[in-house]
């Protein structure tokens, strides 16, 4: 209900990703769609993702299962590894962005997100064993 509320409200507002390069705004339909939570590793350990983990990126938004609602707040596939930053992570946070790299590879999603205090965009998309860095492995849900 709240992921209908918030869409609804950010609607009305105007569209960011117009002003965005047309390569940013292609990957980003690129990543459109359900995902499945595959793998997830924190400080370099595995961690056990929740039972059937979905999660949908539509338009410029990423909302869970649970109703959840991250931005995209902007969007590099020029970059080796490609840039992506989200807002709204952290309920405590609301405004803080975190930055991320990806690898898109078909139905295949790799994120590399630092979800420390700060700023610190990974450098790769190896584990890292460093407090706040999480690899998360997506799969395409075809539907």
């Amino acid at each position: 209900m709240l992921a209908v509320v918030v869409l609804s409200v950010l609607a009305v507002l105007p569209d960011p990703t117009e002003k965005w390069p047309e390569a940013a705004r292609t990957e980003l339909k690129n990543l459109q769609g359900h995902w499945r939570v595959e793998k997830n590793i924190s400080a370099g350990d595995e961690m056990m993702p929740p039972e059937e983990q979905i999660a949908q990126f539509k338009g410029r938004f990423l909302i869970s299962e649970g109703g959840d609602v991250v931005e995209v707040v902007a969007i590099d596939p020029t970059t080796d590894p490609k840039c992506i930053d989200f807002r709204g992570i952290f309920p405590d946070r609301p405004n803080a962005v975190t930055e991320a790299v990806y690898k898109l590879d078909g139905d295949t999603l790799i994120l590399h997100l630092y979800m420390g205090e700060g700023k610190s965009r990974p450098a790769g998309l190896d584990p890292q064993k460093e407090k706040g860095f999480e690899l998360v492995v997506l799969k395409r849900v075809k539907k």
